[in-house]
């Protein structure tokens, strides 16, 4: 009975570290787009500031 419990929670939590990884890859994908359009938009900004500056 023990041994049973011990192997299902075995499996439900490798099941949910799975999922995890999935979930952390995906986040991680579009943080780093989002961080990439930032820096572009930053970029823009300040070309467009110095422009107006000079």
């Amino acid at each position: 009975m023990i041994f049973e419990n011990k192997r299902s929670v075995l499996q439900k939590y490798s099941g949910s570290q799975k999922l995890s990884q999935i979930g952390k890859s995906r986040i991680f994908k579009v943080r780093f787009q989002y961080s990439n359009f930032r820096n572009k938009f930053v970029i823009v900004l300040y070309s467009c500031i110095r422009v107006v500056t000079i």
